[in-house]
């Protein structure tokens, strides 16, 4: 006779049998989902892009999108400038009060005002990081930019204007 109890037994395997039959009973049909997309059939391309992407997606835009803005370098050997039109100084004024950093930082000669520029490349992501082209601003004493550090900098899809600093916003470019 086996040492474990009937009655522990019987605990036990009523136990196994609602265990068994509450799985049996939780099992649902899969519910198919319809796909949200018709499927496109593949374009017609030359035979050395078949099994390509290209194949299967259309390109919106194949040319790089340019931006630009101004903004502000900072680090330099007293070499910088912050000579400016009124209206670019009112836009590099807020800049800084939105980055909660000095008004008077546009006096320090270890900084300087200049125009960013650069292309966006065409598939780029948000956030991804992007080259881009800094210039002294026309008219300033700005003698060199070597060694300064860019701050963040907003670039807009239309060029910048001493009238519109800012332009349309369209993204946000570091350094």
């Amino acid at each position: 006779m086996s040492m474990i109890p009937l009655r522990f037994r019987s605990v036990c395997c009523l136990g196994i049998l609602s265990l068994a039959a509450g799985l049996i009973g939780c099992a649902e049909e899969q519910k198919t989902i319809p796909p949200r997309y018709t499927t496109l059939p593949p374009k017609v391309v030359p035979a050395f892009l078949q099994g390509s992407i290209l194949e299967r997606v259309d390109m919106a835009s194949i040319d790089p999108s340019p931006v630009s803005n101004y903004g502000l370098v900072s680090n330099l050997n007293d070499t910088g400038d912050s000579t400016a039109s009124t209206n670019v100084r009112e836009y590099m004024h807020k800049e800084l009060s939105r980055h909660r950093l000095p008004s008077d930082l546009l006096k320090n000669k270890q900084v300087a005002i200049v125009t960013v520029a650069g292309l966006i490349p065409p598939g780029a992501r948000a956030g991804q990081w992007m080259d881009v082209y800094v210039n002294c601003i026309e008219g300033n004493n700005t003698t060199s930019l070597v060694h300064g550090t860019l701050f963040q900098t907003e670039c807009a899809s239309m060029a910048q204007t001493p009238m519109n600093p800012a332009g349309e916003r369209l993204m946000i470019g570091r350094r």
